[in-house]
């Protein structure tokens, strides 16, 4: 990922959870330490599921995770990235639906915005719902992918139950 310059992204959906800060702070070290950028997006899915990737600005839809905002985050009580109910999934509920575009839309402008902010990686936090939303990215993703030598997002996600 360093060598071709991608980034890793974090994300809270769904609740809030107990020590979502810690889990933050920890992954996001991992990529920190190897010189690899982190970036939270901000209220979960909510607002990447219905932005175009030009739209997106820092601060408001995403931050830059780095040591002072994961220290700021271990003694904070708030979310740092903040969490929200949005649910790109919603209208999946068999594997047919994965392929139709009405249906995968806000997953498929999610994984524009990957390709655009050139996020190599996802780290997915949240309950049963983001779970399912982090295996529809990842077999969307991988479909994309294939035989695209230059896709910058080829499904790796890790998910963190809350």
């Amino acid at each position: 990922m360093k060598k071709l310059e991608l980034r890793v992204a974090i994300l809270h959906s769904g609740g809030p959870a107990p020590g979502g800060n810690r889990v933050i702070a920890g992954a996001a070290k991992q990529f920190i330490d190897r010189k690899i950028p982190v970036i939270g997006f901000i209220n979960g899915y909510e607002f990447i599921q219905q932005l175009p990737p030009q739209d997106l600005r820092p601060g408001r839809h995403f931050i830059d995770i780095d040591e002072e905002t994961m220290s700021h985050g271990l003694d904070s009580n708030t979310l740092i990235i903040r969490t929200a109910r949005a649910n790109p999934a919603k209208d999946i509920a068999a594997p047919e639906d994965l392929n139709d575009p009405r249906k995968t839309a806000a997953i498929n402008r999610i994984l524009d915005i990957f390709e655009y902010m050139r996020i190599g990686a996802l780290i997915s936090i949240g309950g049963d719902d983001t779970l399912k939303t982090a295996n529809f990215i990842h077999a969307i993703a991988r479909h994309r992918s294939q035989g695209n030598p230059d896709a910058v997002f080829d499904s790796a996600i890790v998910h963190v139950p809350k």
